[in-house]
Order: C-alpha cells, then sequence, then structure tokens
C-alpha cells in the first residue's frame, strides 16, 4: 500500500491504473478502462473489469472470476486519484492496496465493474504463491483482509457522522465474518471448525460439492492427501472438459 500511494502521489492525470509486474495488461487497456469512465460521467471512484489466468510461465489457466467490489482484485482495477485526495496517506504502509482503496472509493461514491477481460492474471507469485497449498492461501488472505478492515475504522471517521456511523456497523459485521472465517482456516479442532462454519453460513447444508471445496480447510496432515486428491481430479476434469483459452495476446 506505501509504494501504491507513493507512485498515485507522483502521477498527474485522472485515471491510476494498477499493473503489478507479475501480470500482463491486454492491448487498449487503459484506453477500455478510460472510455468506460468517460460513459460513466467520471462519477465511479474505481473502475472493477475481469481477465484470463495464466501460470508462471505464461501458460493459459482459464477464466478470471469477475472482478467486483465486493471481490476486489487490483490487478484487474483502476482508482481515481480522488481517493488520495480525500484520505490523505494511510498510516499503515503494509495493508493491501485493492483493499484499502476499493473500501475507501465505496465511502465516498461507487465503484463501476466492466466485463472487459482487460489483463493477464499470473498465478503462483505474490498472494497466489502457493497455488496448490489453498489453505495457506486462504489464511493468509483473510488475515490480510482483517487488519484492512480494522484499519477502514479511521477511514469512516473522516465522513458525516451519519455516514460514520453506517460504516462502522457495516466494517463490525465485515469484521466478524472474516473472524469466524480464520478460525474455519485455522482452527485446530474440528468442533471449533464447526462453531466457524454455522457462523458463516447458518441453516446451510452442505453439499457433496461444497464438502470438497472446503476439504482444503483441514488441518494438516490431511490437508496434504486432499490436495494430492484435488491435482488428481483436476487434471482429469481438464483433460476431458477443456477450459475457456484466452486470445493470443500481440
Amino acid at each position: 500500500l506505501g509504494n501504491w500511494e507513493e507512485a498515485c502521489s507522483l502521477a498527474h492525470g485522472e485515471l491510476l491504473v494498477m499493473a503489478d509486474g507479475a501480470d500482463i495488461s491486454a492491448p487498449r487497456r487503459v484506453a477500455r478502462l478510460a472510455a468506460a469512465g468517460e460513459a460513466d460521467g467520471r462519477r465511479a471512484l474505481a473502475i472493477c473489469h475481469s481477465g484470463w489466468q495464466i501460470g508462471r510461465r505464461g501458460e493459459p489457466k482459464g477464466r478470471l472470476r469477475h472482478v467486483t467490489a465486493g471481490w476486489p482484485l487490483g490487478a484487474a482495477m483502476a482508482f481515481s486519484p480522488r481517493i488520495l485526495e480525500f484520505f490523505g496517506r494511510s498510516s499503515d504502509g503494509s495493508l493491501v492496496d485493492d483493499e484499502v482503496w476499493t473500501r475507501r472509493a465505496l465511502m465516498l461514491g461507487t465503484v463501476l465493474s466492466i466485463p472487459d477481460r482487460l489483463v493477464y492474471y499470473r498465478l503462483g507469485s505474490g498472494e497466489t504463491t502457493n497455488e496448490w497449498d489453498m489453505r495457506s492461501v486462504v489464511s493468509h488472505c483473510t488475515k490480510l483482509s482483517l487488519a484492512a478492515v480494522r484499519a477502514a475504522h479511521g477511514d469512516a471517521g473522516r465522513l458525516g457522522e451519519e455516514d460514520a456511523a453506517r460504516w462502522h456497523a457495516r466494517l463490525r459485521e465485515e469484521e466478524a465474518r472474516l473472524v469466524a472465517k480464520a478460525s474455519l482456516v485455522d482452527g485446530r479442532t474440528l468442533r471449533e471448525r464447526r462453531a466457524a462454519f454455522r457462523k458463516l453460513w447458518p441453516g446451510f447444508e452442505p453439499s457433496v460439492a461444497n464438502y470438497l471445496r472446503i476439504a482444503f480447510l483441514l488441518p494438516r496432515p490431511l490437508s496434504d492427501a486432499a490436495l494430492f486428491a484435488y491435482a488428481l481430479a483436476r487434471n482429469a476434469y481438464r483433460r476431458l472438459c477443456p477450459f475457456d483459452r484466452p486470445p493470443a495476446r500481440s
């Protein structure tokens, strides 16, 4: 976050486009984002888009999940410098840049999401370095999100009294969910993880598919066996059902 805000303070323009070193922007990415902002009347303080996933060597990995305000990903976002003008620099430069700035954009106005696939997002670097150890990735990202939510109370305090009260309540709810998610990921006992699961999804009866999805959250050493089984199943599935491939990069 500190590096991002330092770069933004040196920039001159009306659109700050994130371009992380591990990823590749599609041709005319910035032009498309600028056009979307103009069409929106420059009201949005953040613009989200989608993209493709690639591996460490650039091999295709399928479509990137569509980025929204509820699921921010800096590699597929652009922001207005008005965010920095209003809030100033963060006191903690180690927070996650996209989470902090997306929440600030929502506090001040709106976030625009467009369907265009404008980035090749690389797996196996940054937050996805442990691509096969999903439990570690989820645990790491949950803790980063929790730190960003707790820091956001300070940002909310800069708003008007009514807006600040609304945001403080919203942040407390979000913090409670993240605490439960952290317990689900890092819980040492089955009872602890079941309690966290019920807090996150009260009254929900998980299907076989959902049990498979949360299998990566099992404590070690069981997670090693689950990850190995998943690797075999994913390889077989991809051979039977070829996934969407991105267009050739120019």
